[in-house]
C-alpha cells in the first residue's frame, strides 16, 4: 500500500480498508475537481508542510528554501492563470485517466440505514 497524500489512489485498496473497520454498504465513485492555489509558492509550502519534506524544508536556510520555491514556480508556470495556480484532469486525461479523486459512503458498524446518496 502506497503512503503520502496521494495512499489512497486506488479504488480496491479503499474498499479494503474501509471493510476492514467494519464499514458496511461501501460506494466508492470517482471525483474530479481543479486545484487551486493563489500561486506556485502557496501550493509548495501546504504541499511540504503535510509532508515527509516539512522537517528537511524547515531545517533548510532561507537562501535554500527560496531556491526551492524558485525552481518549483519555474516548473508550474504552465498551470497559472489569472486566478493563481489550477491543477485539473488535462494530463490525466491525455493519459487515459481522468481519477483525481475517491470519494466514498458507508456505514458503521452499528447504522441501520443508507446514507443519503447525493445528484450528480
Amino acid at each position: 500500500m502506497t503512503s503520502g497524500p496521494f495512499g489512497l489512489s486506488n479504488p480496491n485498496e479503499l474498499r479494503t480498508l474501509v471493510a476492514g473497520a467494519n464499514f458496511t454498504g461501501i460506494t466508492i465513485r470517482p471525483a474530479v475537481k481543479v486545484l487551486r492555489y493563489p500561486s506556485p509558492d502557496a501550493f509548495v509550502l501546504r504541499y511540504v508542510a503535510g509532508s515527509a519534506l516539512a522537517g528537511p524544508v524547515a531545517g533548510a536556510d532561507d537562501r535554500a528554501r527560496a531556491a526551492l520555491l524558485a525552481d518549483v514556480s519555474a516548473r508550474l508556470q504552465r498551470y497559472v492563470d489569472d486566478e493563481g495556480l489550477a491543477f485539473f484532469d488535462r494530463e490525466q486525461r491525455s493519459r487515459g485517466t481522468t481519477v483525481s479523486a475517491w470519494l466514498s459512503t458507508a456505514l458503521g458498524a452499528s447504522s441501520t440505514s443508507r446514507p443519503p446518496r447525493r445528484s450528480a
